[in-house]
This record gives structure tokens, C-alpha cells and sequence, in this order.
């Protein structure tokens, strides 16, 4: 995966008129919105910045992740808002092991809610259904059993389950 440069513009509503750059300097891996807080939380590889909506400020680093049990640094490859909670996928398996972590926004500590039991697997985006109560990500490798697609994870009951859900063309 290539490193992205964020420079988000905003945009006139009514006009559709770009209304410029809102900020610069963050390299932006995934980003997650608690809309409830109107937070938005921008994952630059292994931190995570905090920007407040509408706020004219930069990002401000919030923690860098990491998995408590072990001491790995967690890469935010994808990440999730649900339930009150950041979710962030690790996939690249250099620092931890690949799955789905629940972020503590105070502490930084990176509780994995869902190991992926298939390495071939490949999530680089990351959404929560509130009706449901799952997740969606895009797997983009095409030497997962199903091949590349949306799988649904539904992790956060008794019984977890990854279910693939529809393929896209690679």
C-alpha cells in the first residue's frame, strides 16, 4: 500500500465551491468518525490524531497504539467507529498479530477483539453497520478462499463470524 498525504479541501454545500485546504501534514492511512462527538480520527500509520468538526485547528495526536499483551505497535491500517468505540484493523502483521482492535482513546492500549484466522486476508477499509451491530471491510486479496470483496465480521457477540458478503473485481 502506498503512504497518502491528507489535504482534505472543504466544500460549499450550496454551491459546491471548494472552499480551500482545511488542513495539511498529516499522513492519513484510514480515518473513523464518532459522529455523536463530531470526531473525526485520522490514523497516520501507528498514531492516531483527533480533529474536532468544523474545528480551523490541525489534528492533534491523540496515542500510537499498542497492544498491551505484548508491547506490539499496532498499524492503523483500517479503521471504525461503533458503539462508542474505535476499532482499528491490523493487517500487515510486522508489528502484531493481523485482526481487529479495539483502540482505548485515553490510554492507547489496543485490545484485539478479532484475530483474522485467515492470513490471506487483506481488510483496507473498515465500516460499522449501528443496525446490525457488524462490521464491513474490503478485502483486497484474491488468495482469500473467496477472493477479493466485502466480508462482514460480525465480532462483538458470544458467536463471532466473518461471512462473505459480495466480490468486486480485483
Amino acid at each position: 500500500r502506498t503512504r497518502r498525504r491528507w489535504r482534505s479541501s472543504g466544500a460549499d454545500t450550496t454551491t459546491t465551491a471548494s472552499t480551500g485546504p482545511l488542513f495539511f501534514g498529516v499522513e492519513s492511512v484510514s480515518l473513523a468518525a464518532d459522529d455523536t462527538n463530531e470526531i473525526l480520527y485520522i490514523a497516520a500509520q501507528f498514531d492516531i490524531y483527533a480533529w474536532p468538526f468544523n474545528d480551523p485547528n490541525p489534528p492533534v495526536l491523540l496515542v500510537s497504539p499498542v497492544d498491551p499483551s505484548n508491547g506490539n505497535a499496532i498499524r492503523c491500517e483500517a479503521m471504525a467507529f461503533g458503539q462508542g468505540r474505535l476499532f482499528a484493523v491490523e493487517e500487515f502483521n510486522t508489528t502484531g498479530p493481523e485482526g481487529i482492535y479495539e483502540i482505548d482513546l485515553s490510554t492507547g492500549d489496543a485490545t484485539p477483539v478479532y484475530l483474522f484466522p485467515d492470513d490471506t486476508i487483506d481488510i483496507g477499509g473498515l465500516s460499522y453497520n449501528s443496525a446490525t451491530g457488524t462490521f464491513f471491510g474490503t478485502n483486497d486479496s484474491s488468495t482469500y478462499p473467496s477472493g477479493t470483496g466485502i466480508v462482514e465480521f460480525d465480532i462483538l457477540g458470544a458467536v463471532q463470524t466473518e461471512t462473505f458478503i459480495a466480490s468486486y473485481p480485483t
